[in-house]
């Protein structure tokens, strides 16, 4: 199996946080191990290596799979700085993002606007969700804060899209959440994925993952009021259901590079990188050293071989869903396939009450 070329880079500069989601994934703010400059710099030069070695002319970087990163601008700077001046001498074009938790002022949102091309910052919907999933490292509500940096990315007409993590709390009251996106950022698409229990959300004491078929009904309603044009959704499973796809993500068909704090290199750092998603590492000279035979292994598993999605009529569509929450058992199938006929019907413009 050949494996193409890398134009996409992750990094995950420390696991340091301002927060302390209920949910993460990652544990943020529980370790501190962190990468230094030079390793950033080395990553870097593979990336331009790779870019030369294929067609493309865009050399991407995430920082993402951590902690927020934007607790290190001074080594932000210097890293988009150095990927700027590498893609100055080969003709490249530099292109940035972040997944952010928009915990800081607007002097911190300068540098964002200045040194990203475009962000998904993280809002559970109003005060009393956010509050009660996001708390700050001290246990505060963090709600004015990062309702302020998303109102001023607004006003400055940054490119940025919002990133809502659905429970059974949210599902409460669902015409208070569409109406709270509604009426604060309308035209802004907001990612709606579901809770999972994962890293410290397996401890969770007062919060519970939606229930497939309240998570189903709600995906339901997302997908209704984006057709009449009062609401933009995204959700990684269905948000490319017009897309035939053996893969849910490129971060598996490819496999991606995601440089994490301790220097490992994975294809996907969720769910605390499980080790089936290793594929390399950063060795002392800050050389990237990479196990082709794990990355090709992870390349195979994709929908095709897949036992749960061989009946299903919409397998290609989610390309058997995220593969981490495949392998721990937490795909949500049903809502799926509940978004997938109201996607035929819409298509066939029949009614989809």
């Amino acid at each position: 199996m050949k494996l193409p070329s890398f134009c996409d880079l992750s990094i995950a500069i420390s696991n340091k946080c301002n927060l302390r989601c209920k949910y993460c994934h990652a544990n943020a703010g529980e370790s501190n191990e962190q990468l230094d400059i030079g390793a950033i710099k080395s990553s870097i030069d593979y990336l331009i290596d790779r870019c030369n070695q294929s067609s493309s002319k865009l050399a991407r970087i995430q920082f993402a799979g951590g902690g927020e990163p934007t607790l290190h601008m001074d080594i932000i700077e210097e890293a988009v700085s150095y990927l700027r001046e590498r893609c100055r001498e080969h003709r490249f074009i530099p292109e940035v993002g972040m997944a952010t938790n928009g915990m800081y002022n607007e002097q911190v949102a300068d540098k964002v606007i200045e040194f990203f091309n475009g962000v998904s910052l993280s809002l559970d919907g109003p005060k009393d969700i956010m509050d009660l999933q996001r708390p700050s490292a001290n246990g505060s509500s963090s709600y004015d804060t990062v309702y302020s940096t998303a109102k001023y990315f607004t006003r400055k007409k940054f490119p940025f899209a919002l990133r809502a993590t659905i429970s059974s709390a949210t599902l409460n009251n669902v015409d208070s959440f569409f109406s709270y996106f509604e009426r604060e950022f309308p035209g802004i698409s907001v990612g709606l994925e579901p809770l999972n229990p994962q890293g410290r959300g397996k401890e969770m004491q007062d919060l519970d993952p939606p229930a497939d078929e309240e998570f189903a009904r709600f995906l339901a309603e997302a997908y209704r009021r984006s057709l009449s044009g009062s609401f933009q959704f995204r959700n990684s499973t269905i948000g490319k259901f017009d897309l035939l796809r053996v893969h849910f993500c490129m971060s598996i068909a490819q496999p991606a590079l995601t440089i994490l704090p301790n220097r490992s290199i994975v294809a996907c750092s969720r769910d605390n990188a499980p080790d089936i998603f290793s594929i390399g590492y950063l060795d002392e000279h800050n050389h990237i050293i990479l196990n082709h035979e794990s990355m090709q292994k992870i390349q195979g598993m994709n929908v095709l071989e897949s036992a749960i999605c061989q009946d299903c009529f919409c397998k290609y569509n989610c390309g058997g869903g995220c593969l981490d929450l495949r392998l721990s058992d937490n795909l949500r199938c049903d809502a799926t396939r509940n978004i997938g006929l109201l996607f035929l019907r819409s298509k066939l413009n029949l009614p989809i009450d």
